[in-house]
């Protein structure tokens, strides 16, 4: 993989070593919000093995996507309905990837409104010999309304869709939603010739129509089903995730669009990677052991490197995070002269896995992370890097802290939504914090609601799940009960200090400022209060930390107004630090 950028896009080129690859290219077209996150793994296998069957393959993120250009300087620059300049962004890109390689012909492969897009900017052009739509939306009007029901759920939309839709770090104006309402694929007029795979969910009337006037126009359509690709839109959070298989989409591509073996295809090697706006400077670094690892440097302009702020992933979605706010984050930080290093951990993102489990999604908690932080360290370390905070986000927060207990070179955290301070291993994330949390008297109403052993193993879990989290549960409440005598607290409980409480005061000893932020609602709030007592007595006296909680504040920080309070809150507390002078109002 090559890092690129071009026209305020980033995005990875995809090649073969030997550089022995046909003159035909293949250019990724991502789907957006949920359905982008969710695939970003699959994406950049497919990458990968379309690349190593002979295309070289570029995938990049749409402007306001991903690590591309802000919205902002695009209502600046471009004017502001978004469909086209993602439309546009495709032609930019295929122009791009054609100058590049020296490639003569185009394949454009989309997924969900991706395949839509690239389907908009293929009009007028007669450089693309074929198509591979996945999952593709046949029609811009139903993608919208499921948008602006998904906004409804939290708070965000307008009384009508044709308003505007704002969903985390989508924001359609009335403009953009009436041209992507227009969108339609059964009125596009398919490129004669082309060959065009459709690898389709469902089967229904409307694709089934889209085929027959595709073919009218000269196309040779064929569908085919989903089955290997579900991975590429299925939200596993915790579970193993199987890895997506591509045989069919790499078959079909072989047997009607094979490459030219026997040619020779150049490359550009000087083309560019960095991101340099008016404010920032980014950079994509490849380190670790082996600089088998990837992350993005954001740096102010001009470039102060006094402190700088990890950022690692939350959960098993890529650097960017949830609503993008890995990325709005580290611009409002180097607006503020704080640099800062969004990375991913390996196996997630555009980091592979580990030396035998290269193509695999890594697990969430299961897995130590404390050496890719330290990696990234001595990264940030040898470019002149002395004050070092981590920014961690639910499991990122987690793995954050436990870094941070083991590595001396961290001047201070930043904790959102921490989860737990202790991990067992070997069930979900969140029946661990649910069989903790809950008291034994709702267990034993909801006991008596059962109709089934069955019943009960799909309600409340595994026994040994919920005894467990239970006896946790109760070692904690006399660990943090303050009306029993230190011996029998010491007795019973085996020992005085919880797990959250000796953790922070090692932390505190050696002088890490620390800020823990939850929503009012949080789940882990309530495990955090289980650590130090529901009045928090057990906090006390513990300098350089401090603890905020905020209302109307979503868990994944992903929704505008959840990202404003937590830039705010985070960059508020850097102050207090002394780094720089006054927060950044969203």
């Amino acid at each position: 993989m090559t890092p690129i950028a071009f026209d305020g896009c980033t995005g990875w080129l995809h090649r073969r070593h030997d550089a022995e690859t046909g003159s035909i290219a293949i250019l990724l077209c991502p789907a957006l919000n949920h359905d982008a996150l969710n695939s970003h793994h699959a994406m950049r296998l497919l990458a990968d093995q379309m690349a190593e069957a002979g295309y070289p393959t570029m995938r990049f993120d749409y402007p306001s996507t991903g690590d591309s250009v802000d919205l902002d300087t695009l209502h600046k620059e471009h004017g502001s309905e978004l469909s086209e300049i993602w439309v546009n962004s495709i032609i930019l890109a295929a122009d791009f990837l054609l100058r590049v390689t020296g490639a003569r012909k185009l394949i454009f492969c989309g997924l969900r409104i991706g395949a839509t897009l690239a389907a908009m900017a293929a009009q007028g052009r007669n450089d693309i010999v074929g198509f591979v739509f996945l999952a593709p939306v046949l029609k811009g009007q139903s993608y919208l309304r499921q948008i602006w029901i998904e906004s409804k759920l939290q708070n965000e939309a307008s009384d009508s869709m044709q308003n505007g839709i704002t969903f985390q770090e989508l924001s359609f104006n009335a403009a953009t939603v009436r041209a992507m309402g227009r969108f339609d694929l059964r009125q596009w007029i398919a490129p004669s010739s082309a060959d065009i795979a459709i690898f389709s969910q469902t089967e229904n009337n409307l694709l089934n129509e889209c085929c027959r006037n595709w073919s009218e126009s000269g196309a040779r359509a064929s569908c085919f089903n989903f089955e290997g690709l579900e991975p590429m839109l299925s939200l596993n959070i915790e579970d193993e995730k199987p890895t997506p298989r591509f045989n069919s989409i790499l078959d079909w591509l072989r047997e009607n669009l094979p490459p030219s073996a026997a040619s020779t295809v150049g490359f550009d090697e000087s083309i560019r990677s960095s991101q340099i706006s008016q404010t920032y400077i980014e950079t994509p670094v490849f380190f670790g052991g082996e600089k088998q690892l990837f992350g993005v440097v954001c740096e102010g302009n001009p470039v102060s490197t006094e402190h700088i702020v990890l950022i690692v992933n939350p959960g098993r979605d890529p650097r960017h995070a949830p609503g993008r706010f890995s990325v709005e984050f580290a611009r409002l930080l180097a607006k503020d002269g704080i640099s800062s290093f969004r990375f991913d951990f390996a196996g997630l993102g555009d980091s592979p896995g580990p030396a035998g489990k290269e193509t695999e999604l890594s697990p969430v908690f299961d897995l130590d992370r404390s050496a890719d932080i330290s990696a990234a360290i001595d990264m940030v370390e040898k470019t002149g890097y002395r004050h070092i905070f981590v920014y961690g986000l639910c499991s990122g927060a987690y793995h954050a802290l436990r870094a941070a207990l083991a590595e001396p070179r961290i001047t201070g955290l930043l904790l959102v939504n921490l989860p737990f301070f202790d991990w067992n291993g070997g069930e979900r994330a969140v029946d661990f914090i649910r069989h903790k949390n809950k008291t034994p008297q709702y267990f034993i109403r909801e006991l008596f609601k059962l109709r089934s052993w069955k019943d009960a193993r799909h309600k409340l879990g595994k026994f040994e799940s919920v005894l467990r989290g239970q006896l946790h549960r109760l070692a904690t409440l006399i660990k943090t009960a303050s009306w029993l005598p230190t011996t029998w607290r010491d007795l019973l409980a085996g020992g005085t200090l919880t797990i959250g409480q000796r953790n922070i005061t090692t932390l505190s000893q050696r002088g890490v400022q620390t800020l823990f932020l939850f929503g009012q609602d949080d789940l882990g709030l309530d495990a955090f209060k289980q650590e130090f007592g529901g009045d928090l007595a057990g906090f006390a006296d513990r300098e350089g930390v401090t603890f905020t909680v905020l209302s109307d504040f979503d868990h994944l920080v992903a929704n505008k107004v959840s990202r404003c309070k937590a830039a705010q809150a985070m960059i508020g507390f850097l102050t207090k630090q002394k780094i720089r002078s006054h927060p950044r109002s969203c």
